[in-house]
């Protein structure tokens, strides 16, 4: 099915505008939309979906970063609902509805939850050479896996070589601000011990002209660094903690995990498979994730439950998304 860029955007404006309400109040998603929308250029969820699309072809890889270390005061191997369900829910889309072969990165201590989230998302959770192996077939394998990323550069090299990405997405995934370090949205520095380097990978892509692709609702992610100039006195502590690390595309949402449900929408808008909708249960990966002991990142208890709002909404965003492509796809038309 050809898609026209300009269906594509039509949809991505939909898409942006329901992932951009500040359902919870909080009040930094509006500035955020407003530095990372572009002047001439289309929606976020569309731009990204078509830059991930072109570089895109059966049998190749992205490597998607998730994973916030919360609470990591405490703890080592806590996170939040915010981000391996969206990151899941991304590698499912690539999948099936474009052939490629994903790879999730993440803190070593929430490797197996976040094979959790892959197979709420209903892939088959292998190892990575299993699942390099997988495409493009055939035969070939619903597979996806889960990595830990690595602290040294040269370590981090070696991921980069083995996975081959065409493109690298980072979703709720702690960005250094302008220190060096991570931060909270509060200010507080995430210990360097607990810290996912997810910034060696992206330079890395940099370094290989590989597209980045960075997903957040807070500032202080992986890849809003473009953001950093009018975010630093635009929110609450942002001198400190706004993300100093650029990406390609951005996609900013209320919550990021909507952002990550935006862009998979959009991605199955440029590939015409809306038939993949009705295969991803969103609310069973956000259950499975909060079964699996990951918190709700706003009331800190682990309820199923993504930054204050019911997992049953994040299902019922997701459906509103699917008949958004349809009908932007089909055409509106009146019996």
């Amino acid at each position: 099915m050809q898609v026209t860029v300009g269906t594509l955007t039509a949809i991505g404006e939909t898409l942006d505008l329901l992932v951009r309400a500040d359902i919870t109040g909080r009040g930094v998603v509006g500035p955020m939309y407003q530095a990372a929308r572009r002047d001439g250029e289309g929606p976020l969820s569309a731009a990204a979906a078509q830059a991930l699309a072109d570089v895109c072809v059966p049998g190749s890889r992205v490597l998607i970063l998730t994973g916030w270390p919360s609470r990591s005061w405490l703890f080592g191997d806590l996170t939040e609902t915010d981000g391996p369900p969206g990151a899941a829910l991304l590698a499912r889309v690539f999948e099936e509805a474009l052939g490629v072969v994903p790879v999730v990165g993440c803190l070593p201590d929430l490797v197996e939850h976040v094979r959790i989230c892959l197979r709420g998302a209903g892939l088959i959770v292998g190892s990575l050479a299993q699942a390099l192996d997988s495409k493009p077939g055939p035969p070939s394998a619903s597979v996806g896996a889960a990595v830990p990323l690595p602290s040294h550069q040269a370590a981090a090299a070696e991921l980069f070589r083995a996975v081959d990405p065409v493109a690298v997405i980072a979703i709720e995934m702690p960005g250094p601000g302008s220190d060096g370090f991570c931060h909270t949205v509060t200010g507080r520095p995430i210990p360097p011990e607990r810290t996912p380097r997810g910034d060696l990978v992206f330079q890395l892509a940099r370094d290989r002209g590989v597209l980045t692709v960075g997903i957040g609702d807070g500032g202080n992610e992986l890849g809003m660094g473009r953001l950093r100039p009018l975010l630093a006195s635009a929110i609450p502590h942002g001198d400190r903690t706004v993300c100093a690390v650029p990406a390609d595309r951005e996609i900013v949402a209320s919550i990021s995990n909507w952002g990550g449900q935006a862009l998979g929408a959009a991605l199955l808008a440029a590939s015409g498979r809306t038939d993949v909708f009705d295969r991803i249960d969103v609310e069973r990966i956000v259950r499975m994730s909060s079964d699996a002991g990951a918190i709700d990142g706003l009331t800190s208890r682990v309820d199923p439950m993504v930054d204050g709002t019911p997992a049953c909404m994040s299902q019922a965003l997701w459906r509103m998304m699917a008949l958004a492509v349809a009908s932007g796809l089909g055409g509106w038309a009146k019996g």
